[in-house]
């Protein structure tokens, strides 16, 4: 191979690379930890190296592929063999059971937690082994085969997998790259194949018509269309969301149906709830009914969150921290005997429809009567109950659960002592975190001198003196970026912003803090008034704060604007509990405005319940056609070809034309054609397959007869051949079948295939035989 093509081959390598990387990004919000990528991209360098190597000195294709195999194999051996390859690199048959090992764990992790799933080695393997064999894949496409256009689907059904498991939410910055490095990819082997995507500016076709053009028009020429087609289709993935900003996020959840159920899921907590409150879903999502004269139940907990990283709140490393329903559930942590409390019970029935893997429980449990308690475990530190996600939900089961109420005085919360060493996890912030985090929070909370006052100065900053505003406009999220222009410029949000910043902000201060995801206050759902339902406008964030030998205490700095009140602390009468506006649980109040529901998310979507289902058909309408549209491009760019070949009227199609226009149609057909020998030979293989008629050869041979003049004799007069192509391409669609007219329209291999790859071996060798 000569330099040039060495350096095409070590261009199409590196946007090979950047693409697998941009792509393996992609997963990385499926993760607590991203350091697979390292690995991974480590590892794709190493196997596109060594074909662009291996393309340098022209190895055979077969040679190519096998050598960029067998490195991908050894750098995964070496890195996750643990020691059993040979010489660490070859693997053996201890290797595979690794391997199998590694898939097992991999499989049971992801069950056992929803994204960002916590570390563990064997996914870091298995995720890298996904990046470095998907730039394998890409690399065989685009060097070898040619089809770096058909790429386009593969890499789509590939980054629908993250983006269907985090509801539609993917980083914006590896999307961009990824786009950008298949628009190189496209513009290099476009480069390479003038012809193999798009109008040619020079070529054999035309160069009988008009002069060789300066090679560095053909660059731009070649590099162009399929730019263009990479920024139209990057341009068209940024407007559609801006054209369409009342859509739900909720666009590949909450579609399922049951028997009187709202077919909305909960797998992952700070998604789903995001995905409710945005889409204002008013479907019944649990109901409760109280027993024995238990208060309205208020702050009805999923899950909590106990861990806090560079993409915001997550439910952390629960491996060890869970026991089987069946046993006593544990005690209630931090809670000394002495502190008053109520117990409290209740039946609850989760609708059909609302597939949560998360038992509905008013904190803290301390009984459970489930029916089918099997593959479920409450986590001794959260007191959660979840059930493993290979075995089902809690969709369509009614229980019975006795909680404690407990009821701290303020005097009991402002006494207890520092509980920073013991609970030091949740005093935890990453190493990103924002400046203002904890500025903001010396600032609100000056002159309060124990933990509690502290954390009433900071509710009442949210809540009161900080200028906040509600709102469900606001973008979601909780990551490092959004929490710091929450508090300094925007200052507008809902209860995720609310909860988790006040949640980090009591952690700069040294309380330890994590945040709940549940129902606020469900509204009267019986004629009796002791029973309540609970909706997806329900959903709802808050921070909880621990206190030694109190435990966990719920807080509300959500703004009262949007229908919450703040906890109180009293001495613990039982009436208290009874009024909705004085309760030592975090309580919800009506609003001023008539329309606000105690407890009820509000914003624009809520007036139209509607809005979630025509906005979500509109997203999926959108992006069919969008896909429609990758599909029918192909098809587009074959008839535009034709139509420029030969044009309609009077006028004739040039020879070279006319003879591409045959070439292509017996090329996507598939009736064979070999490109580099004389016009004879080259339609042997269409000669031998066309049916034996003489209006047929006749056209064959005046198309072969004017080829030749044109290109060999002396003097050439023009003649027009347009009837001459309609006959033969007539005759070429009466040799095949429907099957292949279909795969021809759709998949026209004229322009999916590049022209060195077009004739099969079978077609040289009837060619050489008919030279013979």
């Amino acid at each position: 191979m000569s330099a040039a093509g060495a350096a095409r081959a070590a261009w199409t390598g590196l946007w090979v690379w950047l693409l697998g990387l941009a792509v393996g990004a992609a997963f990385t919000p499926l993760v607590v930890d991203g350091s697979f990528l390292v690995d991974g991209g480590l590892g794709a360098a190493a196997v596109v190296l060594t074909g662009v190597l291996l393309r340098a000195v022209a190895a055979p294709r077969a040679a190519v592929v096998t050598a960029e195999g067998a490195v991908a194999v050894g750098w995964l051996t070496a890195v996750y063999g643990a020691g059993t390859g040979i010489a660490g690199v070859v693997p053996t048959g201890a290797t595979l059971d690794q391997a199998r090992a590694v898939s097992e764990a991999t499989y049971q992790h992801a069950q056992r937690y929803a994204a960002p799933v916590p570390d563990l080695q064997a996914l870091d393997a298995t995720l890298a082994a996904l990046v470095i064999g998907l730039v394998l894949v890409i690399d065989v496409m685009a060097s070898e085969l040619h089809w770096a256009p058909a790429l386009g689907l593969v890499l789509l059904a590939v980054l629908m997998i993250p983006a269907t498991l985090l509801g539609g939410e993917t980083q914006t910055w590896s999307f961009v790259l990824g786009a950008l490095a298949y628009a190189g990819l496209l513009a290099q082997t476009r480069r390479d194949d003038a012809g193999s995507w798009g109008p040619r500016m020079v070529g054999v076709a035309d160069s009988a018509s008009r002069p060789a053009a300066p090679a560095v028009l053909n660059r731009i020429g070649a590099t162009v269309p399929a730019a263009g087609i990479a920024v139209a289709a990057i341009a068209i993935a940024m407007v559609v969301p801006a054209m369409a900003p009342t859509a739900s996020t909720n666009l590949f959840g909450g579609g399922g149906s049951g028997a009187g159920g709202n077919g909305t899921g909960l797998d992952n907590p700070v998604l789903d709830m995001r995905r409710n409150l945005r889409g204002q879903s008013p479907d019944v999502m649990l109901t409760m009914k109280e027993v024995e004269g238990s208060p309205r139940p208020r702050y009805v907990r999923l899950a909590s969150l106990q861990a806090v990283g560079a993409r915001g709140w997550s439910l952390g490393d629960r491996v060890g921290a869970g026991q089987q329903l069946d046993d006593d559930l544990p005690a209630i942590p931090g809670l000394n005997a002495g502190v008053d409390r109520r117990d409290v019970r209740y039946t609850a029935s989760v609708s059909p429809g609302f597939d949560t893997r998360w038992l509905p429980l008013v904190y803290a449990p301390t009984s459970i009567a489930l029916d089918e308690p099997d593959g479920v475990e409450v986590n001794r530190s959260m007191l959660d109950v979840s059930r493993i996600a290979r075995l089902g939900s809690f969709a369509g089961e009614t229980y019975t659960f006795d909680a404690s109420l407990v009821r701290p005085t303020e005097s009991d919360m402002r006494t207890a002592p520092a509980s920073t060493l013991t609970m030091s996890s949740f005093v935890d912030l990453p190493q990103n975190t924002p400046d203002v985090v904890a500025a903001r929070a010396e600032e609100v909370t000056a002159g309060a001198d124990n933990a509690f006052d502290r954390a009433v100065a900071l509710q009442r900053w949210f809540r009161q003196d900080g200028g906040f505003e509600y709102s469900l406009d606001q973008r979601a999220g909780s990551g490092m970026e959004t929490i710091e222009d929450f508090l300094t410029d925007d200052r507008v949000g809902y209860c995720e912003q609310f909860a988790t910043a006040m949640a980090m902000m009591a952690r700069s201060l040294g309380i330890p803090s994590r945040v709940s995801i549940g129902f606020l206050s469900g509204q009267p759902g019986g004629r009796l008034g002791n029973s309540w339902v609970f909706r997806g406008t329900d959903m709802h964030a808050w921070p909880e704060l621990y206190f030694a030998g109190i435990g966990w205490v719920g807080f509300e700095p959500t703004p009262g604007g949007s229908g919450y009140t703040p906890p109180t602390f009293a001495e613990g009468e039982d009436e208290v509990l009874q009024d909705p506006s004085s309760s030592l649980a975090p309580t919800a109040a009506p609003t001023t405005a008539p329309t606000a529901a105690p407890g009820r998310e509000t914003g624009p979507a809520a007036q139209d319940g509607a809005g979630d289902s025509s906005s979500r058909t509109m997203l999926m309408i959108v992006v069919g056609a969008i896909l429609l549209l990758l599909l029918a491009t192909p098809a587009v760019v074959r008839a535009e070809r034709r139509r420029r070949r030969i044009p309609r009227g009077a006028a004739a199609p040039t020879v070279e034309n006319a003879w591409a226009e045959v070439r292509d149609t017996a090329t996507d057909l598939g009736l064979g054609w070999t490109d580099g020998a004389s016009p004879r030979a080259t339609v042997a293989p269409l000669r031998a397959r066309l049916r034996d008629d003489p209006d047929v050869r006749e056209a064959l041979d005046a198309l072969v007869g004017a080829v030749e003049r044109s290109r060999y004799a002396p003097a050439y007069e023009p003649v027009d051949l347009k009837e001459v192509v309609k006959r033969l391409r007539q005759a070429m669609a009466d040799t095949t079948s429907r099957g292949q007219h279909a795969v021809a329209l759709v998949l026209p291999r004229s322009v999916l295939v590049t022209r060195e790859q077009r004739g099969t071996a079978r077609e040289a060798d009837e060619v050489l035989s008919l030279r013979e």
